[in-house]
């Protein structure tokens, strides 16, 4: 008897060794698989993360070209101190006009000095325009 349960004892011993051998390579063929699926997720992540940077400097680029052409626009205009400083000059002239027509000379010559101002109003706004476009 004692041979008899040493026998089984042996073959059972035997069994576990195999199912534990068979459930090490399993286990390393999963955990081989798992590490193959990881290694293809980190590349996917790691495309998906370069184009999304790509995107991003994209667009980064194209609103400082709009920001850049903003400056430039913006550089173009005519100031609040210029603007001032023209309806100053105009405001005088008015002045003298008004003086002029006070003092009794002819509708004509108001006529012609009105249209000469209004001229010289034209001229000094679109000189300063041009003079301010040929500073950039």
């Amino acid at each position: 008897m004692k041979e008899y349960v040493q026998e089984q004892l042996r073959s059972l011993d035997a069994r576990i060794a195999a199912t534990a051998q068979a459930a090490a390579i399993d286990s390393a063929k999963q955990l081989d698989s798992l590490n193959k699926f990881m290694a293809l997720q980190m590349s996917s992540t790691q495309t998906a993360i370069t184009k999304a940077e790509d995107q991003l400097n994209k667009r980064l680029e194209g609103m400082n070209e709009f920001r850049d052409s903003l400056k430039d626009q913006a550089a173009k205009f005519v100031t609040k101190e210029e603007v001032a400083l023209q309806l100053n000059a105009q405001d005088k002239r008015i002045q003298i006009l008004e003086r002029h027509v006070s003092t009794g000379q002819g509708r004509s010559s108001m006529t012609t000095v009105l249209w000469a101002i209004a001229a010289s109003i034209f001229i000094t706004v679109v000189g300063a325009l041009i003079g301010r476009a040929m500073k950039l």
